[in-house]
């Protein structure tokens, strides 16, 4: 059953940014449901979701109404089979929230070390981008966090 439900929703991505018979306020209802429907995937590392919403058309960088990303969700809640499969789909590592933090961050405010490790080894962002990422993990402790981003 969770299955057609989701099939639906993504099915719905399309026809939502395909009608043109449909009020704003129904578009921007929708949106919202398909929305966390699409973050839902992330935040379990449900892969069959994620994939029928980028087979859909969505963007793997979409970001939702604060900024966050799939990756961004799947890296803070330690969603590593998630991350894995968005890193294959070629997310973006260097988008920021609207508060400026990316997927890397996250991953080092939620304390989960190897996923931030994962995601050093493949960002390549700025350097503003870094020395904020170096100031995140000594600002929360994550020791093991700046050593891998010294060793980069």
């Amino acid at each position: 059953m969770e299955k057609f439900k989701y099939n639906f929703l993504c099915t719905g991505l399309v026809l939502l940014f395909c009608s043109q018979n449909i009020t704003a306020q129904e578009k921007q209802s929708s949106q919202k449901e398909l929305e966390k429907a699409f973050f839902h995937g992330a935040r379990t590392s449900n892969i069959e979701i994620l994939n029928e919403f980028l087979a859909s058309g969505v963007n793997v960088n979409y970001q939702g109404e604060n900024g966050y990303t799939a990756m961004m969700i799947a890296s803070y809640n330690g969603q590593k089979n998630a991350v894995e499969f968005l890193l294959k789909k070629n997310a973006d590592l260097c988008v920021k929230d609207n508060r400026g933090n990316t997927a890397l961050m996250g991953a080092i405010v939620a304390g989960e070390d190897e996923i931030a490790k994962l995601l050093i080894d493949k960002e390549k962002c700025d350097s503003l981008t870094r020395k904020r990422t170096i100031e995140f993990a000594s600002r929360f402790g994550r020791t093991k966090v700046l050593d891998w981003l010294e060793q980069k």
